[in-house]
């Protein structure tokens, strides 16, 4: 069931990659990002000791906040809340840590899934969105090959989650991702600019 906030909810998705890997440069980059091409955003750091991402985090919630973006982070929920962002994302495998919906529900909980079994788990814990993947190919996370636009289109059809296409696609797939059921789309590397 979609809340007010949900009904709102940008079509691009934007993933950050490692800040690690990009240095000085990550602020910046990120900041042009979000001036000019996307509303809403992950914090993804999966490097980051607690003390390092909660100070990136103040940081870059007040970048997206002053561009208008939507800010959602992938630590525990209570740093959420505590920190100002926007909701949490959570991996496939944090979700199945909670029964029930894990933030009030003016913020966002999006969940990471790449199966039936998983899309459930994020129904069960009330979550706003799914990111489905990976559509064309493999992730580098482990989650296996490809699911293709066909099964994606399945998955989407068995849910009233809205879902975001992830994994082999660019910005310029979006029409491809709503004709097989997506509410959006969303990417790290074809769409960190």
């Amino acid at each position: 069931m979609q809340n007010i906030v949900t009904k709102s909810l940008p079509e691009k998705y934007l993933i950050t990659p490692e800040p690690q890997n990009y240095g000085d440069s990550f602020l910046l980059q990120l900041e042009e990002n979000v001036k000019s091409y996307y509303k809403f955003v992950l914090l993804r750091s999966k490097l980051l000791n607690k003390l390092d991402y909660i100070s990136l985090c103040k940081t870059v919630i007040k970048i997206c906040h002053k561009h208008n973006s939507l800010i959602l982070l992938n630590q525990i929920p209570e740093q959420v809340i505590e920190l100002g962002a926007d909701g949490i994302h959570f991996s496939a495998k944090d979700m199945f840590l909670y029964n029930t919906r894990a933030l009030p529900d003016n913020l966002l909980v999006g969940a990471s899934c790449h199966s039936a079994s998983e899309i459930s788990q994020a129904e069960k814990i009330s979550a706003d969105f799914s990111a489905l993947s990976p559509i064309q190919s493999p992730v580098k996370d482990g989650h296996g090959k490809e699911m293709g636009w066909k099964n994606f289109s399945k998955l989407c059809n068995k849910t009233e989650i809205p879902i975001y296409a992830l994994g082999g696609i660019s910005c310029d797939d979006l029409a491809l991702a709503k004709k097989n059921g997506a509410y959006g789309i969303s990417g790290i590397s074809q769409f960190w600019k």
